[in-house]
């Protein structure tokens, strides 16, 4: 690689050790022939740790969050109201807690059912005041909510504001001749970059990759997603070129976000070989177990609220027999993982619901083609999640598993027409459950839909990523060899 060439410098505001999209881009294009520079924000670290990612130089800078910290704390303080001691309602929520201990401890000591009037009395005035304190933070809530809305996005995200901070001041130390951001958090961080280069007489192209349908998030902080809504329209024109990951998306950012031109998609999918020729390493079965004729489905991925877990779960009792691996990210003990154990545990499929612990990215396929077939349930409804392609999806084709997904309509829609498995609401356990009995019916020509090699070849990410090499190449040429 000459050191004439291009730099390129990429930016992503978490750590890259299982961002398998950022991670495929920047060795993509450091195979090009571009000088490739990665910064990730490192949110535990306390010093610059630089290292390097098949040719790319990466660089993790500490990101401390004081300043989102500091406003949360103060949001938090603003959402409870003063505790006026003159109000006849009572002061908290805690204050009504201990009156309803207090009067149940009295009339537990009574030797008969009739109550005194003493105590008859009490209870008119605790539902009385507990009414009152209902009423007077339902009308904190609304106000607080509404002196919110009206504040600017910077008040709201003070994250971008530590963000800005780190990487801006390295932005323009490496003197990047591209600047590919990945994702809305470091969008204005890009821009003011961008800026601060030119005014020194160094023209940098901006390429604003939009991981997600930042307009169409929901189910999260209403006000964060509004805020970061915001943001996206006053800086997402200002970048040079654009990225997205779905096609229903890049229909919809030109006229959302008033950009000139349509964003290249670049899905995130597997190399064409991804998983093959690796005979050593983990698989799914064995961790678990099972032998090779016990149904078993897998879920990989988070474990957001928005995925539709405990249906999920609850779909297991109404098929017999069924296993579930839940391969959970980050891992299989922080407080989402433990709160799906406790449920499964609940209806009593603790011995057909297993919590799995994550493996290495280059590892993943191999570790989910021994299961039956896999499973996604994100939310219906979410203009994200209907526009989406999950990079899970694909994970699953790559190890040649038959799916059940959400009747979402992007991959609902794929799924269908390449024939590799059947649709369910993701709100209905006895949907997902007619769906994994019809995939369970129907595994070996579904299965051998998913293992078609022209389906690989036609989103594997050898295609991807030359959709971003053209786009590099108009923005930042390499020199003739």
């Amino acid at each position: 690689m000459s050191a004439e060439a291009p730099h390129v410098v990429m930016a992503v505001a978490n750590p890259i050790t299982t961002d398998t999209r950022v991670r495929k881009a920047a060795s993509s294009v450091a195979a090009m022939g571009y000088r490739v520079t990665l910064l990730w924000a490192d949110d535990v670290g306390h010093v610059v740790t630089e290292g390097e990612l098949d040719g790319a130089r990466t660089i993790g800078l500490p990101v401390r969050y004081e300043l989102r910290e500091e406003t949360l704390r103060r949001l938090s303080k603003r959402a409870t109201p003063g505790r006026d001691w003159l109000r006849a309602g009572y002061r908290d929520a805690r204050a009504r807690r201990v009156k309803a201990a207090e009067l149940a401890a009295r009339r537990s000591r009574l030797d008969t059912d009739r109550l005194p009037a003493s105590l008859r009395a009490a209870q008119f005035t605790h539902r009385l005041r507990s009414k009152l304190l209902s009423v007077r933070l339902d009308g904190h809530q609304r106000r607080y909510e509404a002196w919110r809305r009206r504040q600017p996005w910077r008040r709201e995200l003070a994250n971008v504001a530590d963000l800005d901070g780190v990487f801006v001041p390295w932005m323009i130390k490496l003197e990047p001749d591209l600047l590919h951001l990945h994702d809305v958090h470091l969008l204005e961080a890009g821009i003011q970059a961008k800026r601060r280069l030119a005014a020194q007489g160094k023209a940098v192209k901006v390429v604003y990759d939009a991981h997600e349908y930042v307009a169409g998030m929901h189910g999260g902080n209403p006000f964060w997603e509004a805020a970061y809504t915001a943001m996206e329209r006053e800086f997402a024109a200002q970048a040079d070129a654009f990225v997205t990951v779905s096609e229903p998306i890049a229909d919809l950012l030109p006229q959302d976000l008033g950009l000139a031109t349509r964003p290249t998609v670049v899905l995130n999918t597997p190399l064409l070989g991804a998983g093959q020729g690796q005979a050593d390493g983990p698989d799914l079965r064995s961790v678990l177990g099972l032998s090779p004729q016990t149904a078993l489905g897998v879920y990989a991925g988070v474990l957001h609220a928005n995925r539709n877990l405990r249906p999920l779960i609850e779909s297991v009792a109404l098929v017999p027999d069924l296993h579930l691996a839940l391969v959970c990210v980050p891992n299989a003990h922080y407080w989402a993982a433990e709160a799906l154990r406790r449920h499964a545990a609940d209806l009593g499929l603790d011995d057909r619901v297993h919590l799995v612990e994550p493996v290495a990215p280059e590892q993943v396929v191999r570790f989910l083609s021994s299961a039956t077939f896999g499973v996604h349930p994100m939310a219906q409804g979410l203009p994200n999640h209907e526009m989406a392609l999950p990079n899970k999806l694909f994970d699953y084709i790559w190890a040649g598993l038959p799916v059940a997904v959400s009747r979402v309509k992007a991959m609902a829609e794929l799924v269908e027409e390449a024939g590799i498995g059947f649709a369910f609401d993701p709100d209905d356990p006895a949907s997902i459950a007619q769906a994994i009995s019809q995939v369970l019916d129907h595994r070996k020509e579904l299965a051998a839909a998913a293992r078609a090699p022209e389906l690989k070849e036609r989103f594997a990410w050898e295609g991807q990523a030359a959709k971003l090499g053209r786009l590099y190449d108009q923005l930042a040429p390499l020199a003739a060899p």
